[in-house]
């Protein structure tokens, strides 16, 4: 298969927008990125982790609708393929480049899609089953917070460690999984109460920030597989509910490990060339 036969029209922003046209997208379509372009063709992307890696950053007191989309672009290079480009090829470059998405551009340079880790599972999960286990391809050093924990301090994790999700725990078991994008519901007043404190004004009680727990912003009861689960089969998982990693679970329900998107890009980058 092809980069042209999974990919989908890339959503896109232009390059005067703002943070606030950027997190209403995000949240509209239910995405984790959009391209962003310039004079009709794309000059990046930007992810719901750019924008945790922003907001944590503090690098402006302004609210979000004065935030231009440019101030979030990250340096990296926009990587972009071709429509004949192979997927074991795709999955290459997003390994090589330690990136989860490219634009699948035409000769003008023009983009006429976007190609995701998402699509990768979906190939895997169709075509690939009883290739590996979960055991094979996971991760096992996991980042975790607690129920009662802030959401600063999940946040802090995710921009610190440069990950998409941070496992909730509760007695060695996983309870939840809160992401950038549980995040963005609750931007504003991320942004706000940080704001004031800045300017130690006290619309917003000093410490209100610390005092928003993981537990009122996680998703609860988190989908898990064990470690002999067919990877093809956790990829089906991840695709239909519209998640990007699993938990991984032993037999007394206990956290060993996280099975992600980019776990099944690596699979899939090892096979041979198309």
């Amino acid at each position: 298969m092809k980069a042209e036969d999974v990919s989908r029209p890339a959503i896109t922003l232009a390059s005067g927008r703002t943070l606030q046209d950027l997190r209403s997208v995000l949240l509209k379509y239910r995405i984790s990125r959009v391209v962003i372009q310039e004079n009709g063709k794309p000059i990046g992307i930007v992810t719901e982790k750019d924008v945790s890696r922003f907001l944590y950053s503090g690098v402006t007191n302004k609210p979000l609708h004065r935030i231009g989309i440019l101030e979030l672009l990250p340096k990296r290079a926009l990587v972009s393929v071709s429509r004949d480009t192979g997927l074991a090829e795709c999955a290459r470059k997003m390994m090589e480049h330690g990136i989860s998405s490219l634009v699948v551009a035409d000769d003008g340079e023009k983009a006429i899609g976007i190609f995701t880790r998402t699509d990768l599972l979906d190939f895997y999960a169709r075509r690939l089953a009883g290739r590996a286990k979960v055991g094979q391809y996971m991760t096992r050093s996991v980042q975790t917070v607690r129920p009662d924990d802030s959401v600063t301090s999940a946040l802090a994790l995710l921009t610190g460690k440069g990950i998409s999700r941070v496992i909730v725990v509760s007695h060695g078991k996983p309870v939840g999984i809160i992401t950038g994008r549980d995040l963005l519901r609750v931007m504003p007043l991320l942004r706000t109460a940080e704001d004031l404190k800045k300017k130690k004004e006290v619309y917003i009680p000093a410490g209100t920030i610390e005092t928003i727990e993981v537990a009122n912003v996680m998703k609860p009861d988190p989908i898990t597989v064990t470690e002999d689960c067919d990877v093809a089969d956790a990829a089906l998982m991840m695709k239909g509910n519209k998640i990007s990693g699993l938990p991984v679970i032993n037999s007394a329900d206990e956290l060993v490990g996280v099975i992600t998107s980019t776990d099944v890009v690596r699979a899939i980058s090892q096979m041979e060339k198309d």
